[in-house]
């Protein structure tokens, strides 16, 4: 079992580079010390709730009851089934519900399985808030704002439940076990034994893993961000018991371990990369794939992280490639606020970059461009995007400037700034400092792309060099003068924005994030003065 006390030294040997760790896993954070946006969610009802004993969907009366039955505990079940929905089959039977009940092709699941799940899940609580029977489907209105509340009606349920619907039972329990197992044999291994074959069988045991569409699913990343106290059910609706400790699994037992994994293939690849030779691949595909499963940002608090996901993730609707998402940010917009109305992606697309700007403008510069930003919009955040392993925190501190948006759609932008030629050379070329230029100015100069390493390797492999070099080669490339350096927020990393000016005084486009740790800001902030100006 994982150690919390453990766990919470090694996040604190990334922040000091150097500790030594008694277990290289890294750790669960206390919901107390989170940024997490969606932790703070206003207590929200659903307007319906499946009674299991007697699967009847009960509706709400006044703000929390439910058949006489006040604020009752409830379960939440997390699946897949809009890819697979069919007129052809018998949908499971629930009453009390005035619209018809969707039905899915039988190879994806059936109703008794379905059902055997439901009972499963009565058996730890009454009620559960399962979509088809607790959302009209046939009231686009009512469907659509009880879409925007789900931040609150996930963020107070009793138990999650996550249900892996690809894998038989056996298989399902054989795959997880024995990765949670190789995760701690290597964890623990001896320097003169070989890592390579358990690394190519935990690349198995993921890629298997990974074949479930619960794990492609756009709504299922949402859902599991906003409730991480998820259990794992296999196709038959049985709980998996966990082989090397008393319980079942839980989605952040999986997470963590995938984080623990990830991590020391890093210390590996960094203090004996001759013990990985030969299962390169395996390890990209260990990595890429804890990326795709959202494994890696179970226990981040900057969104943006979650949302470099949505290129990966699938809808059954354009449209839900905003609304699947958005809850993470705790953001309404769309239908979700206006349920009358029709937008299209487009819409909502500039509706989500505004209101995140509008709510959280620190937090919506938290990203570096992986492709072509549009004309004129080069600080919107879209699924191009990526995040610095630096900035997986949200922002906690006050911004050092103010960011609104004008009339014509720039980001208007008030606070201090400095050039790169203001500032001393050590404060440069000092281990502390990286930038991260957006992709496509990396390309237009022919600069390798910079990696997004952790802290520790980011010391340990001289990157602040690399970094000073990036930035003389913009500063050469656009003029010295049309390049600033403008402070967003002193969050330990001080993180800054790089602008270029384009023609005009005040007009400016992105070129990338500048982070530094300081032990006193001052350093960079005593060189500032002050700036107004737009980004387009």
């Amino acid at each position: 079992m994982v150690d919390n006390a453990v766990m919470e030294k090694c996040l604190a040997t990334l922040a000091a580079f150097d500790e030594e760790l008694e277990d290289p896993r890294p750790t669960i954070v206390p919901a107390a010390y989170r940024a997490d946006i969606w932790l703070k969610v206003e207590k929200y009802w659903p307007r319906r709730l499946l009674h299991i004993p007697t699967m009847k969907s009960i509706e709400r009366k006044g703000t929390s009851t439910y058949n006489g039955i006040q604020e009752p505990n409830y379960g939440i079940l997390s699946y897949t089934w809009g890819r697979w929905e069919s007129n052809d089959f018998d949908p499971i039977q629930i009453h009390g519900t005035s619209w018809k009940i969707p039905a899915v092709e039988p190879e994806h699941f059936t109703p008794t399985m379905l059902q055997a799940v439901i009972n499963e899940i009565g058996r730890s609580v009454d009620h559960l808030w399962l979509d088809i029977a607790c959302i009209d489907q046939d009231d686009e209105a009512t469907k659509m704002d009880e879409v925007g509340r789900q931040v609150g009606i996930f963020a107070q349920a009793h138990r999650m439940y996550v249900w892996l619907t690809y894998l038989d039972p056996v298989a399902l329990h054989t795959t997880l076990n024995d990765f949670v197992d190789c995760v701690s044999y290597l964890l623990f291994i001896e320097l003169d034994e070989d890592p390579r074959p358990t690394i190519k069988y935990v690349a198995r045991c993921l890629t298997m893993l990974l074949k479930d569409p619960w794990f492609s699913s756009l709504w299922t990343l949402q859902e599991c961000t906003i409730n991480r106290k998820a259990m794992i059910l296999s196709r038959d609706g049985k709980p998996v018991p966990a082989r090397s400790v008393d319980g079942n699994f839980l989605l952040t037992m999986l997470a963590n371990e995938t984080c623990a994994m990830i991590y020391y293939l890093g210390r590996l690849a960094e203090e004996a990369p001759h013990m990985i030779q030969g299962v390169e691949q395996e390890i990209e595909t260990i990595r890429l794939h804890a990326k795709l499963a959202g494994f890696g940002n179970v226990y981040i608090s900057n969104p943006n992280v979650q949302y470099e996901l949505v290129r990966y993730r699938t809808t059954t609707r354009l449209e839900d490639r905003i609304y699947g998402i958005t809850q993470i940010y705790n953001l309404r917009l769309g239908q979700t606020l206006e349920p009358s109305k029709t937008f299209t992606l487009n819409d909502l697309k500039e509706q989500f970059a505004e209101a995140l700007v509008t709510h959280y403008p620190t937090l919506s510069q938290m990203f570096i461009h992986t492709g072509q930003p549009q004309p004129g919009l080069t600080w919107r955040l879209t699924e191009e995007c990526e995040v610095p392993w630096m900035l997986h925190s949200a922002p906690a501190t006050p911004p050092l400037c103010s960011l609104t948006l004008t009339e014509e759609k720039a980001l208007h932008c008030v606070g201090t700034c400095c050039g790169p030629c203001d500032l001393d050379r050590n404060l440069v070329t000092q281990p502390s400092v990286e930038i991260y230029l957006d992709r496509h100015i990396e390309q237009g100069l022919s600069l390798a792309p910079r990696p997004l390493l952790p802290l520790l390797q980011i010391k340990r492999e001289g990157n602040a060099g690399t970094a000073a070099a990036s930035l003389d080669k913009v500063c050469l490339a656009f003029g010295e003068k049309n390049v600033i350096i403008v402070p967003l927020v002193d969050d330990h990393p001080l993180t800054c924005l790089l602008l270029l000016r384009k023609h005009h005084p005040t007009r400016w486009e992105r070129l990338g994030l500048i982070t530094w740790l300081l032990d006193n800001p001052d350093e960079l902030l005593g060189h500032c003065v002050p700036f107004e100006g737009n980004i387009f």
